[in-house]
This record gives C-alpha cells, sequence and structure tokens, in this order.
C-alpha cells in the first residue's frame, strides 16, 4: 500500500516519466506496459489472467482414449421372445450372454464402453432403434432361481435410463 502522499505522487511521475521517454524516442507512439503499483502487488489478478486462458482450452475426457457420450439405455433378457428365437441366450458372435454385452448396430462389434464403474463390450445387434451412436440394449442376467416370468418383468420394469457414458476412441 502507498503509505502518504509523496510516495503516490512519486509513482505518478515516474509513471508519465517512462510514457514521455517512450513517446519521444521514437516518432510514434509506442504501446509500454506500465504496471500499476496496485498490480504489482496484486497477484491474484495474474493469477486470474491465468485461469481465464485455461478455461478455455477443450476439456480432457476422464478416462484416456474415450469419448464423452450421452446415451440411453434400454435392457433386455436372455429369453427368446427378446432374441432370435433360434439362437435364443447368445450374442451376434455366438457367445453365451454375460453381463457387460451391449446391443447396438452403430458401433462395431468389440466396441468398449464404460458407464459409472462398469465396463461394457458392444457384442450384440438390436433392432432399428439402435442404428445410432446413443441408444444401447444393455443385457440383464437371471437371478439365481427366477422364474421366465419374473424374470422378464423385471428386466422390462427397468425402463430407459439417460446417463453419461465413455466409448473407446
Amino acid at each position: 500500500m502507498i503509505k502518504n502522499k509523496r510516495h503516490k505522487i512519486a509513482l505518478i511521475l515516474i509513471t508519465l516519466a517512462i510514457i514521455t521517454v517512450s513517446f519521444t524516442e521514437s516518432n510514434s507512439y509506442v504501446k509500454t506496459p506500465i504496471l500499476s503499483r496496485s498490480k504489482i502487488h496484486n497477484r491474484n489478478n495474474i493469477a486470474k489472467n491465468k485461469k481465464d486462458k485455461i478455461k478455455h482450452k477443450p476439456k480432457k475426457s476422464k478416462y484416456n482414449g474415450y469419448k464423452k457420450v450421452n446415451l440411453k439405455l434400454t435392457f433386455y433378457t436372455d429369453l427368446s421372445c427378446e432374441n432370435t428365437e433360434e439362437y435364443g441366450g447368445v450374442d451376434a458372435i455366438g457367445n453365451k450372454l454375460t453381463f457387460g454385452t451391449v446391443a447396438n448396430n452403430y458401433y462395431p462389434i468389440g466396441t468398449e464402453i464404460k458407464i459409472g464403474d462398469n465396463n461394457f463390450t458392444v457384442s450384440d445387434r438390436g433392432g432399428n432403434g439402435f442404428n445410432n451412436y446413443y441408444n444401447l440394449d444393455v443385457f440383464i442376467p437371471r437371478e439365481y432361481g427366477e422364474n421366465d416370468d419374473n424374470y422378464y418383468k423385471r428386466i422390462n420394469s427397468m425402463g430407459v435410463k439417460e446417463v453419461v457414458g465413455y466409448v473407446k476412441n
């Protein structure tokens, strides 16, 4: 802080001298960066400028090599009424349906997707509603001892969930 008027006047005179010298040494006005005493001692101004520059950079994905995507999830069972009847509870590449299996027609087979703490892999195909990047049909396994009717009702009562996921590039 400036303690008295003499220091304040001296600072103003020095600032004016710098501007005058800059102007007279060249025939045109040269913009000379001059820091006022308050800006020299207030380091927060400098920090705010750096933060502003950083703020405009694109955010990196939470996971390296993955693209952030808003997804709509639906859920399906291994019952023949929800799958190709002749194949039953297998995915598009012939493996038994397991937790982590996702059906989608847009992504190539083998595409990895992270949703929350779970990892999923596109290894099945779905109907026409899955020809885009955001609709996924997630396989949910049967609970131990669950009959077909209860299994079907439980999964189909889960509805549609909108979540943020990360798709491997």
